[in-house]
């Protein structure tokens, strides 16, 4: 999905992503402290961060669809709801 998005296939709303490669633990301690509005954690990690972040919707045919993770959040219902479904 990022490659479309990167890529404009996909409208965004006027919203920029800016892609950043990291492992899951650096994004759950970055999740951790409130750093990314936007980010992938794991289900660990969003036990301690669901009352900050929402859950963002995904496909059925994505990875969180078939039970594997991590998952995608963002810090508000209003931004979860305007991500893309990936």
């Amino acid at each position: 999905m990022f490659w479309a998005m990167a890529a404009g296939k996909i409208d965004t709303g006027g919203r920029r992503y800016v892609h950043e490669l990291a492992d899951i633990e650096s994004l759950n301690r970055r999740a951790l402290a409130g750093e990314l509005e936007v980010t992938a954690v794991s289900l660990h990690a969003y036990a301690y961060l669901v009352d900050r972040y929402a859950s963002i919707a995904t496909d059925p045919g994505s990875s969180r669809g078939r039970r594997l993770l991590p998952i995608r959040v963002a810090r508000s219902r209003a931004v979860a709801s305007q991500c893309p479904v990936s």
